[in-house]
């Protein structure tokens, strides 16, 4: 827990003033984490420090992306796990400055937390961007893309693992096809 609680005061601290939308960026951030959470259940319990190093790195996840913190300063506030969790999470971009969304799954893929923190961000991406699709252009954009993706998220990462994520995202996709 004592992990969990700095990755959260160093993840807020780093987004500062940042919005999520008309939101704060702590609502983003908080939703992965509960998203985290809720699929670990029981399992917290069993493998505490996996789920305390899922739990910050659902904190952190898009502070090196996002912010000026580099992944030795992540390091330091966190830990060195968390630090290269939130690496391989990061969006690889090519000469152009685009996102290289094959080169960034096949990196998470590589990853159990990687894993799970990408779908619970995911989720709380695509919940945000279904629910307001209706009445923002740049969520219609967005929802787009994330339904583009959907095939080469599934492919690439191991769909037995994590299944509250996958089925609560497999039922947001569905309402499309």
């Amino acid at each position: 827990m004592a992990l969990e609680r700095r990755a959260r005061a160093w993840a807020l601290a780093a987004h500062g003033d940042q919005q999520y939308g008309a939101q704060p960026y702590a609502v983003h951030l908080q939703a992965v984490r509960d998203n985290v959470a809720a699929q670990l259940g029981e399992f917290y319990v069993l493998e505490q420090s996996f789920s305390d190093t899922a739990l910050a790195a659902a904190w952190c996840h898009d502070v090196l992306e996002d912010t000026r913190t580099t992944s030795a300063q992540l390091a330091a506030a966190t830990s060195p796990d968390v630090a290269r969790i939130v690496e391989l999470l990061s969006n690889q971009r090519l000469p152009n400055g685009d996102v290289d969304w094959p080169a960034t799954v096949a990196r998470v893929g590589a990853h159990p937390i990687a894993r799970l923190v990408k779908l619970a961000d995911r989720l709380a991406n695509s919940r945000v961007s279904a629910a307001e699709r209706g009445t923002s252009a740049k969520a219609r954009k967005t929802w787009s893309k994330y339904t583009q993706q959907w095939p080469r998220l599934r492919e690439e990462i191991v769909s037995t693992e994590w299944p509250l994520l996958w089925h609560a995202l497999a039922a947001l996709y569905a309402s499309e096809a």
